[in-house]
């Protein structure tokens, strides 16, 4: 609004400098010079260019400060993303290791434990190599089976003394000291 009123009297002034009336031109020229001193609309755009012009500089500073935080926030969670890989890596290769040792240790025990069962065989085929009684063997057939001393004498019609001797003799025998290694 301003701006129309100063636009009104700056006609006015020519207006009546046109018409040679020099006192009303010099007065409305007064007027025209305060309302320009008043509304000074370069001094006011010139503000409004500096305003938008720091908005602009806070815009670019706001958008310099998100990109270095977007940059550290992935670059950090490319780093520990990187960590986590290799921690699962290694863990993994432990894990397999691991399972190899017990692989190559459950082969190994099995192996024995086949030797062992070999070996048993083989003592169980040897029993005929050695002088045993009728009475003996049947004695060494019911404690493979578990029986005890007690219940062999009952099933046999001897005393428990005479499974003990029996087993006594065996043991000496076959050269083992308990009635688990036959």
């Amino acid at each position: 609004m301003r701006l129309y009123t100063l636009n009104m009297y700056e006609s006015l002034t020519w207006h009546y400098a046109q018409n040679e009336n020099w006192e009303k031109a010099y007065k409305t020229r007064i007027i025209v010079n305060q309302l320009a001193t008043d509304y000074d609309a370069g001094n006011q755009s010139g503000k409004i260019q500096s305003l938008e012009r720091e908005i602009l500089n806070k815009r670019n500073d706001l958008e310099l400060r998100n990109q270095k935080n977007i940059k550290f926030f992935l670059g950090t969670t490319s780093v520990i993303f990187i960590i986590l890989l290799l921690v699962l890596f290694k863990l993994y290769k432990t894990n397999q290791e691991k399972r190899k040792l017990v692989e190559n240790e459950n082969n190994r025990i099995r192996a024995k434990l086949s030797d062992l069962m070999n070996k048993v065989n083989d003592k169980e085929i040897t029993l005929s190599n050695y002088q045993l009684s009728d009475r003996q063997l049947e004695i060494i057939d019911l404690v493979k089976k578990g029986l005890t001393n007690k219940e062999i004498a009952t099933q046999l019609y001897i005393s428990e003394n005479t499974v003990k001797y029996h087993l006594k003799i065996i043991y000496n025998t076959l050269g083992i000291d308990s009635r688990n290694s036959l």
